[in-house]
């Protein structure tokens, strides 16, 4: 989970994130999988 005071700075983040990931998975010798994009909306769960 992120928290950030703006979109721009959650994006920001994300990209860090994902730049991280990407980098460990090299140093391990494993495979960095194709890009893709999957949407979801979801309702909250009720209480």
């Amino acid at each position: 989970m992120l928290s950030s005071e703006t979109v721009d700075e959650v994006r920001t983040l994300i990209q860090e994130a994902i730049a991280f990931h990407l980098e460990a998975l090299a140093e391990d010798g494993m495979l960095i999988p194709q890009p893709r994009t999957l949407c979801e909306y979801l309702e909250p769960l009720s209480a």
